[in-house]
């Protein structure tokens, strides 16, 4: 009985070993986070979205990085 291991799979433990790095070195993992989920959101569905419900995502993301570059971000 074998287990394959998919892109997906893959993906998600490379971010889970860059974000544990990030939190050594005591830095943000916010964005990290962000590109990991879009990565995975990508390779699960095999393309972007192409809905509008979908903006909210985009509009709260870049959110999320202007609060990071004001606040400095070390």
């Amino acid at each position: 009985m074998g287990v394959e291991l998919t892109a997906l799979h893959w993906i998600y433990v490379s971010f889970i070993c860059i974000i544990i790095a990030l939190m050594i070195w005591r830095k943000d993992t916010s964005l990290a986070c962000m590109v990991g989920i879009f990565l995975l959101a990508i390779t699960a569905t095999g393309s972007l979205p192409q809905r509008r419900r979908h903006s909210g995502y985009i509009r709260y993301g870049s959110s999320v990085l202007q609060n990071i570059r004001c606040e400095g971000g070390d």
